[in-house]
């Protein structure tokens, strides 16, 4: 979870600095703590990031995410993020949350969702809404 923790303050943290990680080159090592942590499958890692199982493996050996996978990556540890302080740190409970088909997102899960922007700002927002006690 140490790791974890590196990943999600830089999903969670100073906005600018985000952006300057993204420019310069996120780590592998970020998607590969999102995948552990997710206990995402082959599958889910094809249909979140369009990577096949040699392809991450490429790029783990490589030892950076290319820009697309980058952006994923920030967008899925944000939304698990902010869905662990909702879930007041349950992981189990946050990790159900982002497979879950949710209404408000077209009837896909989070997690599918953070493959567009617009999408993964309003799963941010069902949970901040969702923290607040303010329903749509």
């Amino acid at each position: 979870m140490k790791r974890m923790r590196r990943v999600l303050a830089w999903a969670l943290g100073d906005g600018v600095e985000a952006a300057r990680r993204l420019e310069a080159g996120v780590p592998a090592g970020f998607l590969e703590e999102l995948v552990r942590e997710l206990l995402l499958d082959g599958e889910e890692l094809k249909a979140v990031f369009g990577l096949s199982r040699a392809t991450w493996f490429r790029r783990r050996r490589a030892g950076v995410l290319r820009p697309r996978e980058a952006e994923l990556a920030y967008r899925v540890a944000r939304i698990y993020g902010i869905a662990l302080f909702a879930f007041g740190e349950d992981r189990r409970a946050a990790r159900r949350w982002m497979r879950e088909p949710h209404p408000e997102l077209g009837g896909q899960s989070p997690l599918l969702a953070a493959r567009a922007e617009p999408l993964a700002r309003e799963a941010e927002a069902i949970l901040v809404r969702a923290m607040s006690g303010v329903g749509r």
